[in-house]
């Protein structure tokens, strides 16, 4: 008669190397999760988180006690832009792309990975080259005929810039047509965006009088359509409220106009 091994030690075995093997494996680790330090907040009128952008473990998040600037850029808001960078995640948590600082320019990256925009300052110029389909990044938007275009490789990928005069910041795209325009009163006050035509959309200014680390956005009625907590100072933070671009590259714009001059 042929004697059966009992089960029971095979059983155990088996769990133990199956233990094993979990706990020798790394945990993954979400970029998105409460234990990254927020260093912006994006939220609606009624404070539903709309984006939020976090930076690495032990960062000292947004507020007034925040982690002091080791960035090039130097700016409060353009301070988070040291390696690894931002993480941007939308209000359920799920990571949207990527904000870094380097060679000296600020790159959104897209939730693969891959490039979606780049933004520098040059001399007193500041552009910001959107990355879309075949186009050549970094090469001058210089306008080339279509026969000429088509043996030269892909055209230069589309770029925004923006003039500063009178005071006023416009926006405008790589034609010179006017997207939007921010302006910049002199004195206290709100900064005021403007659509195309010259129309007051939206201004910025703290949520509450005495609150010096949060800012809104609002309609020409008053009513709350965005707070901002981590963007500083208004002009840059008045880039949320630009028409024609999405969230991330709105948020882009605000780093690059946060830099100083």
């Amino acid at each position: 008669m042929t004697r059966r091994r009992p089960l029971a030690p095979l059983l155990g075995v088996t769990a133990a190397i199956g233990l094993a093997w979990a706990c020798a494996r790394k945990p993954v680790d979400d970029p998105c999760g409460p234990h990254h330090p927020a260093r912006i907040e994006v939220r609606d009128g009624q404070g539903v988180l709309e984006l939020v952008a976090r930076g690495a473990t032990g960062d000292g998040g947004v507020g007034p006690r925040a982690a002091p600037s080791s960035s090039p850029l130097s700016s409060p808001l353009s301070s988070p832009f040291t390696a690894p960078g931002l993480t941007l995640c939308d209000g359920a948590g799920r990571a949207l792309g990527r904000l870094l600082e380097g060679g000296g320019r600020l790159t959104l990256l897209g939730p693969r990975g891959n490039e979606l925009a780049r933004a520098e300052r040059r001399g007193g110029e500041r552009t910001l080259e959107r990355l879309q389909g075949t186009c050549t990044p970094g090469a001058p938007p210089t306008p080339l005929a279509p026969a000429v275009a088509a043996t030269t490789g892909p055209p230069p990928c589309p770029r925004l810039r923006f003039y500063e005069g009178e005071g006023l910041l416009r926006l405008l795209d790589a034609e010179g047509v006017p997207l939007g325009q921010i302006a910049t009163p002199g004195g206290r006050g709100p900064v005021n965006v403007l659509d195309p035509a010259g129309r007051v959309i939206a201004l910025v200014e703290r949520a509450e009088p005495q609150d010096d680390t949060r800012l809104a956005v609002r309609d020409p009625d008053g009513r709350t359509r965005l707070l901002l907590l981590g963007l500083r100072p208004e002009r840059a933070a008045a880039a949320l409220a630009l028409p024609s671009l999405e969230l991330p590259e709105r948020l882009l714009l605000a780093a690059l106009l946060g830099a100083p001059d």
